[in-house]
């Protein structure tokens, strides 16, 4: 669930309502994940100054993931239907995410990809840290189209219950041992 609000142009904004989501994820072999979700299926009601009445828009998602030794690629598709006034949009992205493994500093990230859609085109890189069962993360979008109004994301993740560094370590002892087999090729 999550916690949605609307501001509005004529001033003032609709008071809060939760917007319920649900979702799956199928991993496939090692290395392939197939994602599925719809966003505000409740369509929750968002009631505005004047009489205005609107409802959080429901979205449909459909993406896909490979992992290659210690990359991410991933592709999505998402289909918004009309709100506000606005038609309804359809978007495709895609992007990467990279990781280095340190000894003793946690694990770093790089990410980056490009969202192109009907009414918005934005390019999104990122950075991240993970360390334990903490990671943080940051996020920018730059808009290639219209208003240049950036936008910053970040986050704060702990995943509680035990860690496995065993497994952590084997994972980078065998790319490493990939990285020498290509080497000697």
């Amino acid at each position: 669930f999550r916690i949605l609000q609307e501001e509005f142009d004529i001033g003032g904004s609709a008071p809060m309502r939760i917007g319920l989501d649900i979702g799956m994820l199928m991993r496939f072999w090692d290395h392939y994940t197939f994602g599925a979700s719809l966003l505000n299926f409740d369509g929750p009601p968002l009631y505005g100054p004047g009489g205005i009445v609107d409802r959080a828009p429901a979205m449909i998602k459909l993406g896909v993931a490979e992992t290659v030794r210690s990359f991410l690629f991933s592709m999505d598709l998402t289909k918004r239907e009309p709100s506000g006034g606005h038609p309804g949009t359809a978007n495709i992205g895609a992007g990467f995410e990279r990781w280095w493994a340190t000894a003793r500093y946690g694990a770093w990230a790089f990410r980056s990809g490009t969202i192109l859609g009907d009414r918005e085109k934005t390019w999104n890189f990122g950075l991240g840290w993970r360390l334990m069962g903490a990671q943080i993360d940051y996020a920018m979008t730059i808009p290639m189209v219209g208003s240049t109004l950036f936008g910053h994301a970040v986050s704060l993740t702990y995943r509680f219950g035990q860690s496995n560094p065993e497994a952590e370590y084997e994972r980078v002892l065998k790319e490493e041992l990939g990285y020498r087999k290509d080497l000697t090729k």
